[in-house]
Order: structure tokens, then sequence, then C-alpha cells
């Protein structure tokens, strides 16, 4: 019985991982996307963007060697093979309340940027509050010497998926997605101010798409 599971299982996670990976290759080929401020970031950086805009974090990325943090489980094991297309190194996590996980986590993300990775860190994730970063990010950075970069995006047509705690969206087909790099977060340890930096990199993005 339990192999039957099994098989089932595996067979949902490859059918749905095939299916949001062909997802963002057809983003990718019929939407147009601008990158603001990239050219400003050197060769490392921590990009910190909002768990809603999660899908186009690859398309966000500008360094050849990039970690991703992405949970256990079915929607992690579904996220890992989609993504694995960019390359990304994976670090797999549970986000159950564990102490011990959470600290792994964050002892494997450090692991990467001493391996010359840089990091991709939702700071609102995995569960939020939407839009309210978490301090890990910050001994993160200070661990690895990498500066935080807040990301904004904004897409001009897209499916926002109502039902989740994010708001997470997809950009439609044939519409157009600012990506924004904005300067490197200097406010210290203050979650509420590294709030602010991520959502003026928002409202930018948000600016340069009606502009």
């Amino acid at each position: 019985m339990l192999r039957i599971k099994k098989i089932f299982r595996d067979l949902y996670v490859g059918t749905a991982a095939l299916s949001v990976k062909l997802l963002m290759r057809l983003v990718k080929k019929f939407i147009r996307f601008d990158k603001i401020g990239f050219e400003n970031i050197g060769d490392s950086g921590i990009l910190a963007l909002w768990h809603e805009s999660y899908f186009v974090a690859g398309y966000a990325n500008p360094f050849d060697k990039v970690a991703v943090l992405t949970t256990k489980g079915l929607m992690g094991d579904i996220v890992s093979k989609a993504i694995g297309q960019f390359g990304p190194k994976i670090i797999r996590a549970s986000f159950s309340g564990d102490s011990k996980q959470g600290a792994y986590a964050v002892l494997q993300l450090i692991k990467a940027a001493e391996e010359g990775y840089n990091l991709v860190i939702v700071p609102d994730g995995p569960k939020g509050p939407r839009r309210r970063s978490k301090k890990g990010i910050f001994y993160i950075s200070e661990k690895t010497g990498k500066k935080i970069i807040p990301i904004g995006v904004a897409a001009s047509r897209k499916i926002v998926v109502p039902f989740r705690w994010d708001k997470y969206f997809i950009p439609l087909p044939f519409s157009r997605v600012v990506i924004y790099a904005d300067k490197a977060f200097d406010g210290q340890s203050n979650t509420a101010e590294l709030d602010k930096a991520i959502e003026s990199a928002r409202l930018k993005a948000e600016k340069t798409l009606r502009g």
C-alpha cells in the first residue's frame, strides 16, 4: 500500500513539476522582462524579495551561481524540480516550527555562500505574515559578508492566487515585468526598515512599469 502511494505521489510531483516548468518557459518566451539596477550589485549579494513574487525569482538572478531555499514536503518537491532548469543549488528544510530545522537551513545557506554561491531569500516566507521580514536574513548577511539587495517585482498583467497567504502572482503572457534591484540595505538588523526597503523597491518597480 505504501509503495502504491509513493508511486502516485511521485507521478503527481513529476506531472505538477513539469507543468510549472513548462509554464515558466512559456513566461520567459512571451513576457518582456526589464531588469533595473542590477549593474550596481557587483559580484555578490543576497537578493531579498517578497514571497508573492517568488515565481519570477529565477528571472531576477544576475549571478552564475545561486542558492535558493525551499521547503520539504510535496510543494517543495514540485518547486525544486521546476526551478532546477535554472541550475540553482537547492537547499531543502522543514518549516514546521522546528528550531533545529531552521538552524539547519541557515547553516546550509551560510555554507553555500562560503562555496561561492549567492543567495535568494524571501524574508517573509515560508508562511508569512505577508510582507513582514524575519531576522534570519541579517544573521546570514553578517556571517557571509554579503549585502542585502532589496528586490521589487511588478507585472502589467498577472494572475493573483487569492487563497494563498502571500497573494502569489504569475505574470500573464505578453505582459511586461519589471524587476527592480535597489541600493544595498544599510538599516542594520531592523526588520521594519527592511520591510520598508523591499516595499520601496516594489513601488519603484510599479512606477517604472507605469512610466
